[in-house]
């Protein structure tokens, strides 16, 4: 019985060869090393012949690479082999844990799409990084060899995409139930990377018919945005209301609002687009009556005020002055479906069912707000999405920026009271001092 042959069989290298190298800007060097004298450094060395500066070092590694970047990759494809090689197609690739993306597919720079012995094929890939996790980078190239058989080389570079930025969003409603109903998001804007970051636009995108007021001028000039270092948290807000020639009721339908849309370049000017997730809110709950403030008329001149902002369609604010009568201008609508209502207005002071008003604390003998009006006016019968204009008539004793509560309708027909709750917002003036609100001085 004949051996068996335990030489290995022979391994012929391929005979085309793929690499790849992450294109990215030099990086400052960190030494405790004097810096070179002028004209120290020879002719042959490193630094001068790929141009930087002693100041200056080449990536080692392929290094952090953030979500927002653009991946930059120079892949080059050069034949190992004796021959030429034929039909060179090359096929560059991207692949993350929910879609695969073509970046490049060509043929070889000689005639007919070959390779030369020792020829070359490069190329510059990009790819703007949307997700953070594990991508991989798949280069492929098909050629033909000596032999006339067709024959290909796939290899795999894996790298790992983080998050730069932490960006976090609440909501905060203004004016719920007035023509100035807005809401306010507060952001906080994290660096998350090892480097610092400069912010050239930071901007809140709205979804729908929402328009949006930035409440960031007076913190900093839009051409000095803020350098955040390692760790850095800068916060933005920002007022948005229904656009011009929207819906009244558009904002307070919405539950998606917008999208916050950041700008940065990293310390070598890197240049660096993310937007975060949806901003969501939860919407307020239906009513089956709604009353909107729209507007205020006082017996007597209201004086200017710098501090209340009329502008960007903030709606009128809500201005009275102490101990002088004013008019409030409202709207009540029937929100049901399919529900008549015959409605009726009450102060609650003087409650609709009979039981007892409630009693004031000690330390606020009266409300700031008083209600000068006729209880138990009546509304009218409205139907199913109908509305009434009505007018309620106050009185404003104490100066200062009070809450307006205290109202509720009723349904004669079927006894059901509806509690209004908070209205608007009053900014009460202490008209002896010239339109100073109280404490303010």
């Amino acid at each position: 019985m004949a051996a068996m042959d335990s030489s290995k069989p022979q391994v012929h290298p391929a005979p085309i060869s793929l690499k790849v190298m992450r294109m990215c800007k030099p990086s400052f060097a960190t030494t405790e090393t004097p810096l070179p004298a002028q004209g120290a450094m020879g002719v042959g060395s490193t630094a001068v012949a790929l141009a930087t500066s002693p100041l200056l070092t080449l990536p080692q590694s392929f290094g952090d690479i953030y979500l927002g970047e653009t991946l930059s990759a120079y892949v080059s494809t050069c034949n190992q082999a004796p021959y030429p090689l034929g039909a060179v197609q090359l096929k560059v690739e991207v692949q993350t844990s929910s879609q695969r993306q073509l970046l490049l597919s060509r043929a070889g720079d000689a005639p007919a799409g070959g390779l030369a012995p020792a020829g070359r094929a490069d190329c510059i890939v990009r790819y703007e990084l949307r997700e953070v996790g594990v991508h991989i980078l798949i280069c492929s190239a098909a050629f033909v060899d000596a032999d006339g058989e067709s024959r290909n080389l796939r290899k795999f570079f894996k790298f790992q995409v983080q998050n730069p930025l932490s960006m976090k969003s609440k909501s905060h409603p203004l004016g719920v139930g007035t023509a100035a109903e807005a809401v306010l998001v507060e952001t906080q804007v994290q660096n998350c990377t090892a480097s610092p970051l400069n912010l050239t636009a930071v901007r809140f995108v709205t979804a729908g018919a929402i328009a949006v007021d930035d409440l960031n001028s007076f913190v900093q000039r839009a051409d000095q945005l803020a350098c955040l270092k390692p760790g850095d948290v800068q916060q933005y807000m920002y007022r948005l209301r229904a656009a011009p020639g929207a819906p009244a009721d558009a904002l307070r339908a919405a539950s998606a609002l917008g999208r916050m849309d950041v700008r940065w370049r990293g310390p070598m000017a890197e240049v660096g687009h993310l937007q975060s997730n949806m901003v969501q809110r939860r919407q307020p709950p239906a009513r089956a009556v709604e009353l909107r403030v729209l507007g205020l008329e006082s017996s007597e001149p209201i004086p200017a005020l710098a501090l209340v902002d009329v502008s960007a369609g903030a709606g009128e604010p809500l201005v009275a002055l102490r101990e002088v009568p004013f008019r409030m201008r409202a709207r009540v609508r029937n929100c049901t479906a399919a529900q008549q209502l015959a409605l009726r207005l009450f102060w609650t002071a003087r409650a609709p069912s009979g039981a007892a008003p409630p009693k004031p604390p000690p330390s606020e003998p009266h409300p700031p707000l008083v209600f000068t009006g006729v209880s138990g006016a009546d509304v009218g019968v409205l139907e199913p999405g109908g509305s009434a204009d009505i007018a309620l008539d106050f009185v404003a004793i104490a100066p200062g920026l009070h809450r307006l509560a205290g109202l509720a309708l009723q349904d004669q027909r079927t006894g059901v009271t509806f509690d209004l709750g908070v209205i608007g917002e009053v900014l009460v003036l202490d008209g002896a001092r010239g339109g100073e609100p109280a404490g303010w001085r």
